[in-house]
């Protein structure tokens, strides 16, 4: 019996032996990775990393940690991470036989990054102001913390150079006059954190060269910019939505502008004075121009003024000597006094009947009118001297209004001048079966055979010229291949000011503002329709050579039109040899490699044809209606 229990403890010993001697099995690391991968951290500052290792298993995930750069990076055994200067590096984490790599960027402490400064007297007032480790020079950091250097310069004004000033990154307000006839002032970077510019806070720095205002920027004050002469170019921020009363008065050297499609309001004299600005793009939003905003700028050729504009401010083109083009257009209400005074270089001025009233000297000293032509029957409300000094060209009426205008004050001043403006005949709605019905003759006819008006695309009016100089809806510019650019009904920014309008607005629809109701030019469409369901045969009526257009839709063949060969005008020459015609739509025409045609209908020879014509030649109208 105790050899038997003798044998039993012995086994159990041997097992327990055997069981103890055993060794687990060695997992070895197959996957390292440091996390995270890469760092940029500023020099001083510290950080931790950390490492995956795969399996979670691993018999030894022991971690060591070296720097390959220690002067750059310093790194404990947890992970932990010391920088010490600026620079790159790596840092190296191995586990076993396995390591991994986090690339680090240290880069300079703002308070460890010196300015250098162009100009030794702005970093003496300022090292004098701001220096807060009095190390005697200004950092990066320092100047960072700066809010406001109102005051920081004193009464010197003498400095040519503020490029640094960008460093200042948390100043969002320019003080009034800060600037202010800083004369020997060429160059400044403002802080991208700029948000509002105090009144006349560049006012005669007559050498600023060039100022960018950053986007950020809501506010500009009176007069801010005034007298900066040098400036060629200069870009209003984006959030504007009122320039400041002369904003850039005075920069006789500016050439060109540009405004962010918010703005609504052009103060008075804002841009007075600039000599050198020939042209620019009010945009869409402008609803009003206060007086003498544009007067002196004697290189002003053209300006569009947006529908919106109903009012042309007293002195708004005061002194404007080489302004041809007047924009009054239809919707204007009231003209100013002075608003167009000496602009010598006015070839006509057509006031459409939208005008209402009209201010003392508004036109005065224009002294190269041709011709000066109302479409109101009933007379503006006139002031004194309103046509002063225009010489003895004619003053156009409608013929219904000879004893009002003979008995108006102010315009009775000019009965010697008046000719008489015959109404333009109303055509007969001819129903051809079509969707629209045709008028039976041209815009300014009396019949059929009649040659009636000619008109440049998008105009209203006849004229002398019909070139691109004369050209309502363009303007000149700096280009020797095609010297000027459109300002309305364009899609291609090559050519000009983009508004994607492809159809004339009623405003700008010759037959609309001749004929009046319902009547309007016919677009594209319309004139396809026309040629293919009529019939078109060479026809000589009363002894003028055309065409007879006459329907094919079925129970209207006995339905005809008559277009006679108008011929077109180019420049200051007519070409009507009977032989060939041009009908306008409305349409711009898109298909085309350019913006400066549009679709109309022509008759060449003995064919009939649907093409498009250059915009600024003078062509015939037929007019359509409901």
């Amino acid at each position: 019996m105790c050899n038997h229990h003798y044998s039993l403890v012995t086994l159990a010993l041997i097992a327990f032996l055997f069981l103890a001697c055993k060794e687990e099995p060695y997992v070895p690391v197959s996957y390292l990775t440091v996390i995270p991968a890469t760092v940029e951290i500023m020099e001083g500052e510290q950080t931790s990393l950390s490492v995956w290792i795969r399996p979670d298993d691993a018999t030894d995930k022991t971690v060591s940690w070296s720097s390959r750069n220690p002067s750059l990076v310093q790194v404990d055994p947890n992970g932990h991470v010391i920088t010490l200067a600026p620079g790159e590096t790596t840092i190296v984490a191995q586990v076993t036989d396995k390591t991994a790599e986090c690339h680090i960027t240290i880069l300079r402490s703002p308070y460890n990054t010196r300015i250098t400064f162009s100009d030794p007297g702005v970093e003496s007032a300022l090292v004098a102001a701001f220096d807060a480790n009095g190390d005697g020079w200004i950092s990066e950091g320092e100047a960072s913390d700066v809010t406001t250097i109102e005051g920081v310069f004193g009464d010197r004004k003498d400095f040519r150079s503020f490029d640094e000033f960008r460093y200042f990154t948390h100043i969002t307000r320019l003080p009034d006059h800060f600037f202010e006839n800083w004369s020997s002032l060429q160059s400044i970077v403002l802080p991208g954190a700029l948000k509002e510019i105090g009144e006349r806070a560049f006012a005669g720095c007559s050498n600023l060269v060039e100022l960018s205002l950053p986007d950020g920027v809501s506010r500009i004050g009176d007069s801010a910019f005034s007298g900066c002469r040098q400036l060629t170019s200069f870009r209003v921020p984006k959030d504007i939505e009122i320039l400041p009363p002369s904003m850039l008065e005075g920069c006789s050297g500016l050439l060109s502008v540009v405004l962010p499609d918010k703005v609504r309001w052009i103060r008075e004299r804002a841009f007075a004075g600039c000599s050198g600005l020939k042209g620019m793009d009010l945009g869409h939003a402008l609803l009003r121009i206060d007086c003498g905003a544009f007067a002196e700028c004697t290189s002003l050729v053209s300006l569009h003024l947006p529908a919106s504009v109903t009012e042309i401010a007293g002195d708004l083109f005061s002194g404007c000597t080489a302004l041809t083009d007047c924009p009054v257009y239809v919707g204007v209400k009231t003209i100013g006094a002075g608003a167009f005074r000496n602009c010598r270089a006015l070839p006509e001025l057509f006031l459409p009947e939208s005008v209402e009233s009209i201010g003392e000297e508004a036109f005065w000293g224009c002294s190269s009118l041709s011709r000066i032509r109302t479409e109101r029957r009933i007379p503006a409300s006139g002031a004194n001297a309103m046509f002063g000094d225009t010489g003895t060209c004619p003053v156009e009426i409608p013929v219904e209004g000879w004893d009002l205008y003979r008995a108006e004050p102010n315009w009775n001043l000019y009965e010697s001048r008046f000719s008489l403006i015959l109404h333009v005949a109303s055509p007969d709605p001819v129903d051809l079966g079509l969707s629209v019905k045709w008028a039976s003759f041209n815009v300014g006819a009396a019949v059929p055979e009649e040659f009636g008006m000619y008109f440049a695309w998008g105009e209203t009016e006849e004229k002398n010229d019909y070139s691109w100089a004369r050209y309502r809806w363009c303007r000149s510019k700096n280009d020797e291949l095609f010297p000027y650019e459109l300002i309305k009904y364009n899609y291609d920014s090559k050519w000009g000011i983009v508004d994607d309008l492809d159809v004339l607005e009623p405003a700008d629809d010759a037959a609309h503002i001749k004929l009046g109701g319902t009547w309007r030019m016919p677009t594209a469409e319309e004139m396809q329709e026309l040629l293919a369901h009529c019939l078109f045969r060479k026809m000589t009526l009363n002894g003028v050579k055309g065409f007879k257009c006459s329907s094919l839709v079925k129970g209207y063949e006995d339905r005809w039109i008559f277009f006679p060969n108008a011929g077109a005008a180019n420049g200051e020459s007519y070409y009507v040899d009977g032989n060939y015609a041009h009908y306008a739509t409305a349409t711009l025409d898109r298909g085309s490699s350019t913006p400066r045609y549009a679709k109309v209908l022509k008759y060449s020879v003995s064919y009939v044809y649907f093409d498009s014509v250059i915009r600024h030649c003078g062509i015939s109208v037929r007019a359509v209606c409901p």
